[in-house]
């Protein structure tokens, strides 16, 4: 589901942006097409080159854009009886943004093919269009469109010309590598095996590797390598993807040796048997007598310690609650607000810049009084004694189910298909009062509302900081956090240079506007996954049962008044009545569904099972979860659940213990405590004893995670 969302989400931003885009008339990239020769000839086959002329300080991409980005694609329209070959790539450079990696091109690159006339080739001219797509990037990125035509005359005894391009597409590519190529993986890293080994690698300076297909590797880290017998052996950190995903693996292996690149493409097929770097080598960078060190592979983010996280200071955590609120826009978990926010985004375009400051200005306020109210309904109930944290409220499913019935009506009524003036379910794009300011403020509570389900990196510290601090402390926080998820909002809003690019109102909007229903829609199948989890058969069919009163209602008040009016809504308010309690009866037997949800292969958390644990032998990882937790259940499945995670876990005996916290869980609630958190995720390894039977302190990890920074956390601390 969340691999829906997300691709809904892009496709929505895009038809936001088209427009924007549109403003930057100014072309970054010059194509043109060049042939080999002078004339085309039957029979014959030459060479095309397509150049690419790229504005200073701008970048394009290559076929595996890497962390990020769109590879260019050639959609090529040519006469009939004319074969055209795969493009040539050249070989591409790596361009760093922060964390992000990308694979591509900047200043000038040359793609070639080969093109074949046959014999049945009968015009009196030869005409290839190429249509080019690419995306091109410096502080922003557009997508360009372009045509570029190559005409030549048909005739016999062709001559050669362009050379100078086709020379320097020649120093550009790659050469091609006549041996055998393997890979494998092991313990989290990538191997590749190259026979024969590689001239004049006694000598590199630099290494990289550009796999053509995503996910294999950790982009732009360099690998380390041995030379033994003739045969060159790389070792780099593994990226997410399962290797069970491809058949074979090509890419472009690039170094420089005594001040000269060189650049191989490669094809490599899969071998258990490849052969995998040991301390037992002895040749490392040409330096004889060296050991090889295990590759180095940076974390995608900092390992916080519980020193570090257990009182980070007022100022830090201010600034890690609004960096966090900031990131909270970008979360699964309000994808669906953020796309009804899109279309208000498109009329303050056509306002006067006092009025759209003051739709800015009320959004803020809806979500940052929010934030308040929210900090003060947990800091109140923690005064009355209960333990509870960021999130509580989804551990209720009457507030799911609450959820799931307004997300659905907001969902019926971005479809059109009723329209009620005043009523909540015209939050985000059209309440029909005066002026629509009560649709900013009412967008900005549910934005909250949803919001809580999700934990940003930066978060869970500051919000765990507020949480044990004095009210001030508590409300000043959240207060942050809540700017930080207005601000882009509340930017736009009084910024009359940012409004220039947005979209203006229009036809489109209609369809924009039944388009982001189904975000909501979306967003109702979590919440009855939650529902089903908590409350089991009974809960769901109790909340669907409610859903179709609601439709029926919605319908039924469209078509009659008067007396059958008030029976008809006694009737739903008498089901409305019983589903609910429904809902609440299998709440109260949660107990009966605990061993559903525990995770077949983890020991379930209690104190007692922690205890016992600390007191083995063994490495321990804890995972705090929930079921309502977005964040938690993409860590589970794009991290904690890889073939390569769980390898390591079960050959390093590492206790794996889970504590569900979809239902509330005093102990759960008191370990989180411990580190001074208010809700999960949260991850903890704890090494194993030393030779003194003395752990080390235990490490909490981000919360998001990536197979690599998990497998290296561990590794290093066990």
């Amino acid at each position: 589901m969340r691999h829906l969302i997300l691709l809904l989400f892009f496709t929505l931003t895009a038809l936001v942006n088209t427009n924007a885009f549109a403003q930057d008339l100014e072309s970054h990239i010059e194509p043109t097409l060049y042939s080999s020769v002078d004339r085309a000839v039957p029979r014959q086959t030459f060479d095309v080159a397509l150049e690419l002329i790229i504005d200073e300080k701008w970048h394009t991409y290559w076929k595996n854009p890497g962390d990020s980005g769109i590879p260019i694609t050639v959609t090529w329209t040519r006469p009939e009886n004319v074969e055209i070959s795969d493009l040539q790539w050249p070989t591409p450079s790596i361009n760093r943004v922060e964390s992000i990696v990308d694979f591509g091109y900047a200043e000038r690159a040359i793609l070639t093919t080969s093109v074949t006339l046959s014999e049945n080739f009968d015009a009196s001219e030869f005409v290839l269009t190429a249509d080019l797509n690419m995306l091109v990037c410096k502080e922003i990125c557009i997508p360009e469109n372009d045509t570029v035509q190559l005409v030549l005359p048909v005739g016999e005894t062709p001559e050669s010309t362009n050379d100078d391009i086709f020379a320097d597409a020649l120093r550009m590519m790659p050469e091609t590598f006549e041996g055998q190529a393997t890979y494998s993986e092991k313990d989290g890293f990538f191997i590749l095996n190259f026979k024969p080994a590689f001239e004049n690698l006694q000598t590199v300076s630099d290494i990289q590797l550009f796999p053509e297909e995503w996910g294999i590797i950790l982009n732009g880290t360099v690998p380390k390598f041995a030379v033994q017998d003739n045969v060159a052996v790389f070792s780099i950190g593994r990226g997410s993807r399962e290797l069970g995903e491809i058949s074979s693996l090509a890419g472009v292996l690039k170094y420089t040796s005594n001040g000269k690149e060189k650049s191989y493409q490669f094809n490599s097929t899969f071998d258990e048997q490849t052969q995998v770097p040991e301390n037992t080598l002895t040749t490392f960078a040409g330096q004889e007598g060296e050991e090889i060190p295990a590759p180095t592979i940076p974390p995608q983010t900092s390992i916080e310690t519980t020193d570090s996280s257990s009182d980070i200071g007022f100022l830090k955590a201010l600034i890690f609650a609004f960096i966090g609120g900031l990131i909270l826009n970008l979360m699964p978990c309000v994808f669906p607000i953020l796309s009804m926010k899109a279309l208000s985004f498109t009329k303050l375009s056509t306002k006067e810049r006092k009025d759209a400051a003051k739709h800015g200005l009320l959004y803020t306020a809806g979500v940052i009084i929010s934030m308040l109210v929210f900090a003060g309904i947990i800091s109140v109930l923690q005064a009355g004694g209960s333990q509870i944290g960021w999130g509580f409220q989804l551990q209720n499913p009457l507030i799911v189910a609450l959820l799931f019935w307004l997300f659905f009506v907001i969902g019926l009524n971005l479809l059109g298909l009723f329209d009620v003036t005043s009523s909540f379910s015209n939050i985000g794009h059209r309440l029909k009062s005066k002026n629509g300011y009560r649709n900013d403020f009412l967008t900005g509570v549910l934005v909250v509302i949803v919001a809580t389900p999700c934990t940003a990196p930066f978060m869970a510290a500051a919000v765990g900081y507020a949480l044990v601090h004095s009210p001030i402390v508590t409300f000043s926080i959240f207060t942050g956090l809540g700017l930080g998820l207005a601000l882009p909002f509340l930017l736009l809003s009084v910024s009359p240079a940012l409004q220039k690019f947005m979209p203006k109102p229009g036809s489109w909007m209609v369809i924009f506007k039944q388009i982001i229903a189904f975000p909501m829609f979306l967003a109702c199948i979590w919440l009855a996954w939650v529902i089903a989890l908590q409350t089991g058969a009974d809960g769901i069919a109790a909340t669907l049962f409610i859903a179709t009163l609601i439709a029926f209602f919605i319908w039924f008040s469209q078509i009659t008044s008067g007396l059958l009016f008030f029976i008809i809504t006694f009737l739903c308010l008498f089901g409305f009545y019983k589903g609910v309690h429904v809902i609440y009866e299998a709440d109260m037997a949660i107990e009966e569904r605990v061993e559903s949800r525990k995770h077949s292969d983890a020991i379930p958390y209690t104190p007692e099972a922690l205890e016992t644990a600390l007191a083995g032998q063994n490495p321990i990882f804890v995972n705090m979860t929930a079921a309502w937790c977005i964040t938690c259940k993409v860590n589970e499945k794009t991290t904690i659940k890889s073939e390569n995670v769980q390898n390591f876990l079960n050959k390093n005996s590492v206790d794996y213990i889970v504590g569900d916290w979809t239902r509330f869980d005093e102990n759960i609630t008191d370990y989180l405590a411990q580190f001074k958190r208010s809700g999960v995720p949260i991850y903890v390894f704890y090494p194993a004893p030393d030779e003194n039977n003395i752990r080390g302190k235990p490490i909490v990890l981000p919360q998001i995670l990536t197979p690599s920074l998990v497998i290296e956390t561990m590794q290093t601390n066990l």
